[in-house]
């Protein structure tokens, strides 16, 4: 009996050695298929045609009758560089938006989505980054001080809206498809900046709270602007555009953006910041490196005086706005640098000044 014992004590020794060997064995398969995978991911992305058009059919049930469509779709590892929060990346080429009317209202070449992992598995694309590469982006002013904005990489935005306000009739004189789209559009832009002044949440909160919820970071790359500012009768081009947007852990946006603006000729540094609140309130603050006066003179009728003055001009702008961007109170300082005015048939010489400007929509001083 005791022969036995030890003899089942033996084969259950072999048994567990055998299942510890296996164990170990797929341990250390998976972890070198794991490394295999995250080289190849870090490499170059794996193109995923399949998910493209997951994608396409998860964001298409929620902005239906709108349509997206994605040109290809891979997947890559960005390593932990990023952080450990966003290790996956989905690299999406030709993103084209259409409204209910079939006109195109977004055309990006290049976008890098960073995505949730945990909500991946589940099936849904949850963004935590969004990187937007060589975007071309159309902005007309009225005269009147209404604006239209274009992301699908035209010339020519489409109808323009007064700032507060819907878009207006269509050409015709009646309203058309273009005015419930752009009402569309105006609230997708204030649910979004509803949404970024909320808390940030990650993988650990409470069940489905919006596709936007983890959002953290949106950054525009060498991006190219028109601006056809049809109150000053000006043409702006800009190119290399960088904007980058960070989302506070408790709410609110911090922003950055730098450019290259052509005015008349020459080339000018502008940079800016702008703090976004919780509550819908944000501060802007813009400074413009020096530029020449006399050379901007020719880009705008407006600015035609301006050729009277030969010396270098910097300048920088504060604004604070109240919820959906209307202004509250701005000031505008001017740094002149030593040079001369043309008057009349002569010139005078000018030292150093500064010209300083403050009010709000109501009254400058």
């Amino acid at each position: 009996m005791r022969r036995l014992s030890g003899q089942v004590a033996r084969v259950c020794g072999r048994w567990l050695h055998r299942l510890v060997r296996l164990a170990v064995a797929l341990v250390v398969a998976a972890a070198v298929a794991a490394s295999a995978l995250a080289w190849r991911l870090a490499q170059r992305p794996i193109d995923l045609d399949w998910l493209a058009r997951r994608i396409e059919a998860s964001v298409n049930t929620e902005i239906a009758p709108a349509r997206l469509a994605i040109g290809t779709a891979g997947l890559a590892w960005e390593g932990f560089q990023q952080g450990v929060d966003r290790p996956l990346d989905l690299r999406l080429t030709r993103v084209v938006a259409t409204g209910p009317d079939g006109a195109k209202r977004l055309d990006l070449p290049e976008v890098a989505v960073s995505v949730s992992f945990r909500a991946l598995l589940l099936g849904r694309i949850v963004p935590r980054a969004i990187e937007i590469a060589h975007p071309a982006i159309a902005v007309r002013r009225e005269p009147g001080g209404a604006l239209a904005l274009d992301l699908a990489g035209a010339d020519a935005p489409g109808p323009a809206v007064a700032p507060g306000k819907a878009a207006g009739a269509a050409p015709g004189g009646t309203a058309g498809d273009a005015a419930p789209a752009r009402q569309d559009e105006a609230a997708a832009v204030a649910a979004l900046l509803d949404e970024l002044g909320r808390p940030r949440q990650n993988d650990h909160g409470a069940g489905w709270l919006g596709r936007f919820s983890q959002l953290r970071r949106l950054r525009i790359s060498s991006a190219a602007i028109l601006i056809d500012d049809r109150a000053l009768g000006a043409v702006w081009r800009i190119e290399g555009a960088t904007i980058d947007l960070t989302r506070r852990l408790q709410g609110g946006v911090e922003g950055h953006a730098s450019l290259s603006l052509a005015l008349g000729g020459q080339t000018a540094r502008l940079t800016a910041s702008a703090a976004l609140g919780p509550e819908g309130s944000s501060q802007v603050q813009v400074r413009l490196s020096p530029v020449d006066p006399a050379a901007l003179a020719a880009s705008a009728p407006v600015l035609a005086p301006l050729a009277a003055l030969a010396a270098p001009v910097e300048g920088e702008v504060t604004a604070e706005l109240g919820p959906r961007f209307a202004l509250r109170h701005a000031r505008l300082q001017l740094q002149i640098a030593s040079g001369t005015a043309r008057l009349g048939t002569g010139a005078v010489p000018l030292g150093p000044a500064v010209l300083i400007a403050e009010g709000d929509e109501n009254a400058i001083t």
